[in-house]
C-alpha cells in the first residue's frame, strides 16, 4: 500500500465519508510536496474556500503547526512495514529558494522523527 503525505484532500475525503477505518500496512509512502492547487472545501464557494497547495502550506507553516500536521496524519496509518520513503519533490528541475528549502528541510525532518519515534525508521531502505 502507498499513499502520499500530506493527505490529498480526496483521501481525506474518503475518510470522512466511510464509517469506520481500517489501518492497513503501509509500504511507500511519498511526500512530493506538489505545487498544483486544491481546494480545501470544494463543496463551498470561493469566498470560504480560497485555492491553495502542499507547496504554500508548508512554505507557510511555522514548526509548531507543521508537527501538528505530521502527527495528526500519520497517526492514521500503520508505519511498522514502511519499507520506501520519498521526499523530493516531484517537480524539482534545479535551484530553490533558501525559504523553501528551509521550509522543506524542516517539515522532512519532523516526518522523519514522527517515523524514527515509531521504531519505522530502521526498515527503510
Amino acid at each position: 500500500l502507498s499513499i502520499n503525505f500530506p493527505f490529498p484532500v480526496s483521501f481525506i475525503k474518503e475518510v470522512m465519508d466511510d464509517d469506520s477505518f481500517e489501518k492497513k500496512p503501509l509500504l511507500k509512502l511519498s511526500c512530493k510536496k506538489p505545487m498544483k492547487e486544491f481546494e480545501t472545501f470544494p463543496d463551498l464557494t470561493e469566498e470560504y474556500s480560497k485555492p491553495t497547495s502542499f507547496y504554500k502550506l508548508i512554505t507557510g507553516m511555522d514548526d509548531g503547526l507543521m508537527d501538528y500536521l505530521v502527527l495528526s496524519q500519520m497517526s492514521l496509518l500503520s508505519l511498522h512495514k514502511l519499507r520506501e520513503l520519498y521526499l523530493v519533490p516531484d517537480w524539482f528541475r534545479g535551484q530553490l529558494a533558501r525559504r523553501t528549502i528551509d521550509s522543506f528541510s524542516s517539515f522532512d525532518c519532523s516526518l522523519l522523527q514522527h517515523i524514527s519515534r515509531l521504531g519505522s525508521l530502521r526498515c527503510l531502505t
